[in-house]
């Protein structure tokens, strides 16, 4: 079973003008989710960077590597329909 892997460093920069923004894009997080995190969490906008997005044969460590020692991350995964 194939899952799709997104992390996200979050980055609560309060003093950004734009509405939350994804830096490097995202296949699984889109505006609307964007604006349920920035409610969630009460910190006002957001902007999320991309930093590890799954490719065929990456394991935990790969994972790890991207996302340790980064901040506080969000990890959105989905799983392939077979």
């Amino acid at each position: 079973m194939m899952t799709k892997l997104l992390a996200i460093a979050l980055l609560c920069l309060p003093l950004c003008a734009r509405a939350g923004v994804i830096v490097g894009g995202s296949q699984l997080l889109g505006a609307a989710d964007l604006g349920t995190l920035e409610s969630w969490l009460g910190q006002g906008k957001l902007t999320l960077t991309n930093i590890y997005s799954r490719d065929p044969g990456d394991i935990g460590v790969d994972f790890h590597a991207a996302a340790d020692n980064r901040g506080p991350t969000l990890r959105r995964h989905e799983r392939a329909r077979r």
